[in-house]
């Protein structure tokens, strides 16, 4: 529990090792790919809630904002982060998202770099990391944004959807092992479908 600084160096608290093929990316400083947080506001891609938030406002509050992830926060600290594919199953109605959300987090130091980030999402099995400054949120780095950074796919370590291809929401079934996306479960579900069960 609490918040982990990932990268290269002695001073992070869970150390990572560079990928065997960095890029010219590898070396680029995190500030020039991440969105910033502003005040708590919505600064393009960062969006924070408190703890006692019902998960259904947070929900709506990312499909207005068109995010997947929520920083919570309290005090102006992070406590913890949850991703809309921590909603499902769907909450009961007045579930907080302290009850969903992941408070072991792994963040960036806002001097870290690409490169780092890409062996920490990779290694660690993760889709994005906060960028955090004196236990204050001021960024995040997603997956999506290493892609558009030129890392290649290899290198992120997403896990992608049997059926539709997608890396977003991918679950493993616990019968099967196989990897599913959310919106495929969701489809299968209303279909009636036994999904992830072999003949």
């Amino acid at each position: 529990m609490g918040i982990h600084r990932v990268g290269f160096g002695t001073a992070a608290d869970v150390r990572v090792a560079p990928a065997p093929t960095e890029g010219t990316w590898a070396g680029t400083w995190v500030g020039r790919t991440v969105a910033s947080a502003a005040h708590g506001h919505d600064a393009g891609a960062v969006v924070t809630v408190a703890p006692d938030t019902p998960c259904s406002e947070a929900d709506e509050r990312a499909r207005v904002h068109g995010v997947r992830h929520l920083f919570v926060v309290e005090n102006e600290k992070l406590v913890g982060i949850i991703c809309r594919c921590d909603l499902y199953p769907e909450p009961d109605p007045h579930e907080e998202v302290s009850t969903r959300m992941s408070s072991n987090v792994y963040a960036l130091d806002p001097a870290a770099t690409l490169g780092e980030a890409a062996a920490a999402m990779k290694t660690l099995g993760v889709g994005c990391l906060p960028v955090v400054h004196h236990e204050r949120p001021v960024g995040l780095v997603t997956r999506g944004d290493l892609r558009r950074a030129g890392v290649p796919e290899p290198e992120l370590g997403a896990q992608c959807c049997l059926e539709c291809g997608s890396v977003h929401g991918v679950r493993t079934d616990a019968h099967s092992g196989l990897e599913y996306c959310l919106d495929c479960i969701d489809l299968f579900t209303a279909m009636g479908n036994d999904y992830g069960e072999g003949d």
